[in-house]
């Protein structure tokens, strides 16, 4: 099992690497080895925020995690519960058992990790964590194709210091590795579309067929998002759309996407038919209805840039003009116009759509990374203009502004107040989640076993109960009948004392009672 005993220690590895890397860049020919250290400083940087909190955060996280560590055994079987003494509804998708709410593959990640580190927080993470870390590399690509490596290594720097992206990454952001998994892959489907436009080799025309399709297998439409671009670079050019091939290639690529995802569709439609159509109808509510209270204006996506790359109130219009002068700088007109769409399209669609949640439009971050990028790069360049010819305040300059920039974009005070479980942290959801967790974990020592139905829990930590102990949990009571029930099929029942507990349970003293309270 993975333990960080003094997970601080990332820090300053993270922080070490991040210089050496920006020293390696800005100081020496090594861009490869700069790049390298890059992704470990990122790496490092990741495996520290998600080792600070040790709980699963008890909205999208612990659905995902208790799903995925039930795919361990059975992962063409997505289950919530492996089984369930209390009635539930599949149209239930907190309550149900079989759980088909989400699309499986980045579930199918976490438990690959956890069969590799054990059930434990940090081996949920560790694939969103590896993810982020990995994107420094077509990030870097897609500046370095589109422009120049200056603007690749800067964009891929600043992505990889972001706050947000790290937060979705440790499960405290909703809805966090899921939101992970559909960047990495449609931000992969870009850039494999950016190489095949430089070499038409073919292996890049099935590599963004793969990319969707693992897109999809995440979070289903916007996957498609290069396709929409792609068809439209071959019909504004005159030349392209004369070309079978670039149909062809299209085509091929499609092809691939559904031998990735149809298999999956094709096996529930079966297998699970009743289920399945209802989490497809149910998938389009979003479109039309504002779920679970995620409602906003129409502005709500243009304001959420300042959740997602930070620094204050100013930086959503400052990420507009980078944009646009970025598509006034690039040469390449299918570059320009798979940028244009992608942006458009995505934040049309998610402004359009009722349920609207701050990452949606997360899956195009790196398209605005290569832009700041660019901002940067020329604003360097105009500096270096002025100075005179080999001067060292030419590289200088541009490694500190970038370390300065860096570091405020990790928003260390940000990460402390949110994950450190410290007594001056008291008033934080951390600080009471992980004293809850603590007892979660002590459960089986208390009841002396783990074959228990416990019920009455606080709400959504049945799910935390039933990754960390195997104890079927329910924040439901059953009322005097079914307790007698249960009882008469010689059932072990177990209760969470709150005090409010009915008479019925209080008086019967063949029942067991706790209290699950944390102490201070």
């Amino acid at each position: 099992m993975l333990s960080f005993t003094y997970p601080y220690l990332l820090i300053y590895v993270a922080l070490a690497l991040y210089i050496l890397s920006l020293a390696t860049f800005q100081f020496s020919e090594q861009k490869r080895g700069a790049l390298i250290l890059l992704f470990m400083g990122c790496f490092a940087l990741g495996l520290y925020v998600c080792s600070l909190s040790k709980f699963l955060y008890f909205w999208d996280e612990s659905f995902h995690a208790l799903v995925a560590k039930n795919m361990m055994t059975n992962p063409l079987k997505p289950m919530l519960r492996l089984e369930s003494v209390m009635p539930n509804s599949y149209k239930e998708w907190t309550q149900c058992t079989l759980w088909l709410h989400k699309q499986p593959l980045f579930m199918w990640q976490m438990a690959i990790s956890m069969k590799l580190f054990g059930v434990n927080e940090v081996a949920v993470r560790i694939p969103s964590l590896t993810m982020v870390a990995m994107l420094v590399f077509p990030i870097y690509r897609m500046g370095k194709i589109s422009l120049n490596e200056r603007v690749g290594y800067y964009a891929a720097f600043l992505f990889s210091l972001s706050y947000f992206v790290h937060e979705l990454a440790t499960g405290f952001q909703p809805t966090d590795h899921d939101d992970i998994a559909f960047l990495f892959y449609v931000t992969c489907s870009i850039w494999a579309f950016m190489e095949y436009e430089k070499t038409g080799k073919l292996k890049w025309v099935l590599l963004i067929g793969i990319f969707v399709g693992c897109a999809i297998l995440v979070k289903w439409i916007m996957g498609l998002l290069i396709y929409g671009g792609w068809g439209i670079s071959i019909l504004m050019d005159k030349e392209k759309r004369k070309i079978g091939k670039n149909y062809l290639d299209a085509f091929l690529s499609l092809l691939m996407t559904a031998l990735v995802v149809l298999p999956w569709q094709i096996y529930t439609w079966i297998k699970y038919p009743i289920e399945s159509w209802y989490e497809y109808h149910y998938a389009k509510t979003h479109f039309t209805e504002g779920l679970d209270g995620h409602t906003g204006n129409v502005w709500f996506h243009f304001f959420g840039f300042k959740e997602i790359y930070g620094h204050g109130d100013v930086f959503p219009y400052l990420m507009i003009v980078a944009f646009v002068l970025l598509l006034i700088r690039l040469k390449n007109q299918s570059h320009r116009i798979v940028f244009t769409f992608s942006v458009l399209a995505v934040y049309i669609f998610y402004t359009i759509a009722n349920t609207k949640m701050t990452p949606y439009c997360l899956i195009v971050c790196s398209i605005f990374y290569i832009a700041l990028g660019s901002l940067i790069d020329q604003l360097f360049n105009l500096i270096n203009s002025k100075l005179p010819k080999g001067n060292i305040a030419a590289k200088l300059i541009p490694f500190l502004a970038l370390s300065a920039l860096g570091y405020s974009d990790i928003n260390y005070k940000r990460i402390y107040k949110n994950h450190v479980n410290s007594p001056e942290n008291k008033d934080t959801y951390t600080y009471q989640v992980t004293k809850d967790t603590r007892v979660i974990k002590d459960l089986p020592n208390k009841l002396g076993a783990t074959d228990y139905q416990l019920f009455n829990v606080k709400k959504y930590e049945h799910l935390a109960i039933m990754f960390y102990t195997g104890i079927s949990a329910y924040e439901t009571l059953p009322d005097e009948q079914t307790v007698a029930k249960f009882k008469s099929q010689g059932i072990k029942m177990a209760f969470n004392n709150d005090g409010k507990l009915p008479a019925y349970i209080l008086n019967d003293t063949t029942i067991l009672k706790l209290k699950m309270d944390a102490e201070e």
